[in-house]
């Protein structure tokens, strides 16, 4: 039980609320992008530059807090075990506890009941999400950055950004189905 509560203090704390707010500003800037670029087969520079920049500090921010939350959360997630296992070094045992026979096979782990969909994102689906959206804005920036910059490419770098932020922010509860996020269609 430890490990949800661990996880609903990581979705409480303030560093998780400021990466997803940047996360979103991340979007929001990536979906203008996009959706300039797909109109015509012309880059608007005086959108995409700014824009691109904006989507790059808020990446950083993102990723510093995000990094943030994950120090916090490993640090107290750590405290409890690290009493619980020092308390049971120090009591005694007890004799009526102790196991008279050893077992002849050991037992089965149970299976999970849980659907992946249903599962919170795993940490190196979180960094592999993050280093994927780092790549995408690179090769937003160097584009945008030219004298003239490719619309198909600014779309589709933009559009995968996008893909992954909207991935990135679904809950467990949105993969479900059973609620989704303020604002989501």
């Amino acid at each position: 039980m430890p490990a949800v509560a661990g996880m609903q203090g990581m979705m409480a704390g303030p560093h998780h609320a400021l990466a997803m707010a940047y996360g979103e500003s991340l979007a929001t800037f990536a979906r203008a992008v996009h959706a300039d670029a797909s109109r015509s087969n012309m880059v608007s520079t005086e959108l995409a530059r700014p824009a691109t920049a904006e989507m790059r500090r808020s990446f950083d921010q993102m990723k510093a807090h995000h990094q943030a939350q994950m120090s916090t959360v490993g640090t107290t997630m750590r405290m409890p075990m690290a009493k619980d296992s020092a308390a049971a070094m120090m009591r005694p045992a007890r004799p009526d506890s102790m196991m008279t026979k050893p077992m002849s096979k050991p037992m089965p782990m149970p299976t999970p009941t849980r659907t992946d969909s249903m599962q919170p994102m795993k940490m190196g689906d979180m960094q592999a999400q993050m280093t994927a959206i780092e790549g995408h804005l690179g090769m937003l920036e160097t584009e945008v950055r030219g004298s003239a910059p490719n619309a198909a490419k600014v779309a589709e770098h933009a559009a995968e950004i996008l893909k992954l932020c909207e991935s990135r922010m679904r809950s467990p509860a949105d993969s479900a189905g059973k609620m989704g996020r303020p604002g989501a269609r």
